[in-house]
């Protein structure tokens, strides 16, 4: 599985990888149960809406939201998500799934 994004974040976050996975499986577990009930690009669309969402929120709360630049944050958020989107398109084990019902 390709997570070498995912565990650089960890690292760089000071968060246990085993954590940050586990979270991140969690999450994944409850899309793929989503998709059963609704098509997995909604479903994919959104967690988008909710990542993005908490994302602000998290920003907002934090030391950088109260003065910092938020057009910063968005770049740098759209960056690690890119790597991160990047790292999995490339992940073999991802290809050939079942589709969407």
């Amino acid at each position: 599985m390709a997570i070498e994004v995912a565990k650089g974040i960890a690292k760089e976050l000071g968060v246990p990888e085993d954590k940050f996975l586990g979270l991140a499986d969690q999450i994944i577990g409850f899309a793929n149960h989503s998709s059963t009930q609704m098509k997995r690009e909604a479903v994919a669309l959104a967690f988008l809406y909710g990542v993005s969402r908490y994302s602000a929120f998290a920003w907002q709360a934090g030391p950088d939201g109260k003065s910092g630049d938020p057009e910063k944050f968005v770049k740098e958020a759209t960056e690690r998500f890119e790597a991160m989107l990047r790292e999995q398109i490339d992940d073999p084990n991802l290809r050939n799934r079942p589709k969407s019902p």
